[in-house]
C-alpha cells in the first residue's frame, strides 16, 4: 500500500508470521533510498486509513495476533508515528471516511461476524465515539 501525506510517500509493508508486522519506510530522494519511518504502535493487518485535512493519516483498526483490535495511529507531516485514543470497539475491514467537518466515520467491518454499528473519530479532540449506523439489509 502507498499513501501520500503532503511531503511523504509513506510505503506500509508487513510480514506475515506468527504475527503481522507493519513498519513504515519513506524515501530520500537525495540518495534513491527508501529511510525506516519507525513503527505503528501496534502490528496490523486489513486496517482502514484516511488522510486527515491537517494531512496527518489516520491507521484505525484492523487485526493482530489475538484478532481485530481497537487500536489507532497516527502518522505526522514530519515522518512520525504517534497512537490515537482507542476506538469505541475492536473491528478490521472496515469502512472509512473524512467527513465535511473533518471528522472521521468508520462503519461497519468485522469482529467474528460483520459489524452493524459506526463510530466518529475527532481529529480535534484525539477521541473515537459511538454513533448509530443505518440497519443492515439484503
Amino acid at each position: 500500500m502507498k499513501l501520500r501525506a503532503l511531503r511523504y510517500t509513506l510505503l506500509l509493508s508487513g510480514l506475515f508470521g506468527i504475527s503481522f508486522l507493519l513498519r513504515a519506510s519513506l524515501p530520500s530522494v537525495a540518495t534513491g533510498t527508501w529511510v525506516a519511518a519507525g513503527s505503528m504502535s501496534a502490528a496490523r493487518s486489513g486496517a482502514c486509513t484516511v488522510a486527515l485535512n491537517d494531512g496527518r493519516l489516520l491507521i484505525s483498526g484492523g487485526a493482530d495476533a489475538n484478532g481485530p483490535t481497537a487500536t489507532a495511529d497516527l502518522f505526522s507531516t514530519t515522518g512520525s508515528w504517534s497512537a490515537a485514543a482507542k476506538m469505541s470497539s475492536p473491528r478490521s475491514y472496515q469502512s472509512c471516511a473524512v467527513l465535511s467537518d473533518g471528522r472521521v466515520l468508520i462503519a461497519g467491518g468485522q469482529f467474528g461476524d460483520i459489524r452493524n454499528e459506526a463510530e466518529l473519530y475527532s481529529p480535534v479532540t484525539d477521541s473515537f465515539v459511538a454513533t448509530s449506523a443505518p440497519p443492515l439489509t439484503n
